[in-house]
């Protein structure tokens, strides 16, 4: 994986304009950067999480590298939350980690095991949702500071679940027709818009405003979240 990066207005077809530094000697699975956009997390697929200091684009730097008590498979994936202060990673051991990156020690503050390899999973607030990989599961809420767990009711198996820092988090609900669906609290809503096309994957706008779905006719949307 490489950090790009041009001292000059960049033409498209130009891009990437340099490669000026290396972000891991092994594959990245998942990366998130901070709230502040100073650290870049990666997780990868020997089951580190790398913190990548990237202020500086001509001279990247590890910042700290997470393993004690880490992940022993791929990580699957990586958010940021406490306003940049604890990470949360995902991993395909079947657990989700919760670093406390304000102590000292950089160590694991919280741990959940999912009974399943865990494909995803999104931070909204003091939330985690995080989607599993098995037949019938659900996506499961998590949070943060109780360490409780609960399946996410009225959810569908293998629900694709994105959320803004700080927002309510969505559920994409992918079957034929494909939906998008709000998450409040612990359950899904039946608020929702539809998407003619089952629905693969999701990005939401930092501000929480937009959603950007990639449909498999290959086509992608973006929906208006203010009036779900």
């Amino acid at each position: 994986c490489s950090l790009w990066a041009s001292t000059k207005k960049m033409d498209l077809a130009e891009f990437p304009a340099e490669v000026v530094g290396y972000l891991s000697d092994g594959a990245a699975t998942s990366f998130a950067f901070s709230p502040d956009g100073r650290l870049l997390a990666v997780g990868c697929v020997d089951g580190r999480v790398v913190l990548w200091e990237g202020s500086d684009t001509q001279a990247p730097a590890v910042a700290a590298e997470l393993r004690a008590g880490g992940h022993a498979a791929p990580v699957t994936g990586v958010a940021w939350a406490r306003g940049g202060r604890a990470l949360v990673t995902a991993g395909a051991d079947w657990r989700v980690l919760l670093w406390d990156l304000a102590a000292p020690a950089l160590g694991v503050a919280r741990e959940w095991h999912l009974g399943a390899p865990v494909a995803s999973l999104s931070v909204s607030g003091g939330r985690a949702v995080a989607r599993v990989v098995s037949g019938a599961a659900r996506p499961v809420v998590l949070d943060l500071e109780s360490g409780g767990l609960a399946e996410l009711a009225g959810a569908p198996a293998a629900a694709l679940v994105v959320s803004a820092p700080g927002e309510e988090a969505f559920l994409a609900i992918a079957p034929a027709g494909g939906r998008v669906l709000r998450i409040s609290g612990d359950a899904v809503t039946e608020a929702g818009v539809d998407v003619p096309s089952a629905v693969e994957q999701m990005v939401m706008s930092p501000d929480g405003r937009v959603l950007a779905v990639a449909c498999a006719d290959h086509k992608i949307r973006t929906l208006s979240l203010i009036h779900i």
